[in-house]
């Protein structure tokens, strides 16, 4: 259960799906499919229970992709958007968007960073601190 020694691999096949539980390590191997003229496509979902105490926490700490940026103030706008405690009508069909976010640049020359094409190529530094500049 909590052998964190056990590794191992999966072949994907159409229509299947793997799922892994809290702080799984896990990775893909580098791929071509441009000789048969296909794709991989893999997605990340994290349900959590959102709100002013643990936002940071879980933006520091449980993020791993690109997007969102680890924010906990953009996390905190999303809260309660598709599900509430109590008799909420709120879901997925019913989303009228999340909370007020105003967002900013952390540097002082994100512009330029961004004309440089930065914004691609620096990940941990343009992208992740120059919000608004594109």
């Amino acid at each position: 259960w909590d052998d964190e020694e056990r590794y191992g691999a999966l072949k994907y096949r159409l229509g299947t799906a793997a799922m892994m539980g809290d702080d799984a390590m896990h990775g893909t191997e580098a791929c071509d499919y441009r000789k048969k003229m296909g794709m991989r496509l893999a997605a990340t979902v994290y349900i959590a229970d959102v709100n002013e105490w643990n936002a940071n926490k879980i933006a520091m700490q449980t993020l791993t992709q690109i997007f969102p940026l680890k924010d906990s103030e953009w996390l905190e706008a999303q809260a309660g958007r598709h599900w509430q405690d109590g008799n909420s009508k709120k879901s997925l069909v019913t989303d009228e968007g999340r909370s007020r976010f105003s967002f900013r640049d952390h540097l002082w020359n994100c512009a330029e960073r961004a004309s440089k094409g930065l914004c691609i190529t620096d990940l941990e530094g343009t992208r992740k601190r120059c919000l608004r500049s594109r």
